[in-house]
Order: C-alpha cells, then sequence, then structure tokens
C-alpha cells in the first residue's frame, strides 16, 4: 500500500536513548524543507502520528525506539491516525511477528545525559519498544 500524506507541519518529539528527535529527525526534516518543530511531547491540532521502526516483523508489528508504545497509545486514546514509516532494510520477514524480536538492550551510560547526571536507573535499559497495532 502506498499512501500519500501532505505535511503542512511536523512536531517531533525526542527518543531516548539517542536523542534521535533533534539529532536525526529534525535534522532531516529541516534539510528536505519539511515545516518542522522540536516538541517535547507537546503539540496542539495533531492530525496524524507517524514513527519510525528498528524492525518489521512479517505480521506486521513493529519494534521501535523506547517511547514509541506510549505514543502509539496516546493517539490511540485520541483518536488520533498511527502510521509507522520504515525503510525496506527493517522489515525482516523470516520474523513472524512481534513475540519474536530481539529487543536490544543498551548500557545504561547511554541513558546519560550531557549534563552528566544518571537519567535512569542503573542496569541494562532496553532501547526499543512494540507499539501495538
Amino acid at each position: 500500500m502506498i499512501l500519500v500524506l501532505v505535511l503542512e507541519h511536523v512536531y517531533c518529539t525526542e527518543t531516548p536513548p539517542y536523542n534521535q528527535g533533534a539529532r536525526l529527525t529534525a535534522y532531516e526534516l529541516v534539510h528536505e524543507k519539511f515545516p518542522a518543530t522540536f516538541a517535547l511531547l507537546r503539540a496542539k491540532n495533531v492530525a496524524a502520528v507517524v514513527v519510525g521502526a528498528d524492525r518489521v516483523a512479517a505480521n506486521g508489528d513493529t519494534a521501535n525506539k523506547i517511547g514509541t508504545y506510549q505514543i502509539a497509545v496516546v493517539a490511540k486514546h485520541h483518536g488520533v491516525p498511527f502510521y509507522v514509516a520504515a525503510p525496506l532494510t527493517s522489515i525482516d520477514l523470516a520474523i513472524p511477528s512481534g513475540d519474536h524480536i530481539i529487543i536490544e538492550e543498551r548500557p545504561d551510560r547511554e541513558m546519560t545525559p550531557a549534563s552528566l547526571r544518571r537519567a535512569s536507573t542503573a542496569g541494562i535499559p532496553p532501547s526499543m519498544s512494540l507499539p501495538p497495532r
């Protein structure tokens, strides 16, 4: 299925642990001349939510950075359409469903912000979650 969306404005949020919202998403949107605003989980009049995916299983289940699940739940609660946009390289037909996606775990030091204060508890926090479909 090919979906064409006309974007009037994009609000991108932060994505731990690598700050991809500011470092990658916002940069690429501005580079491609999309009107974009970096927002920390705040936006009004949202028409749709689009997230990326690190892995897509054969049945369509997806795994993406921590926080994707919460965004999907909030979108569903507010009746906002939720879409996943991912490159073909993220699709793995050998993985039957999200139950078989291996969730990455990253060192807790990667959760330390630039201020060098710990932003999470000690341990090995997962760096991906499985949002509902």
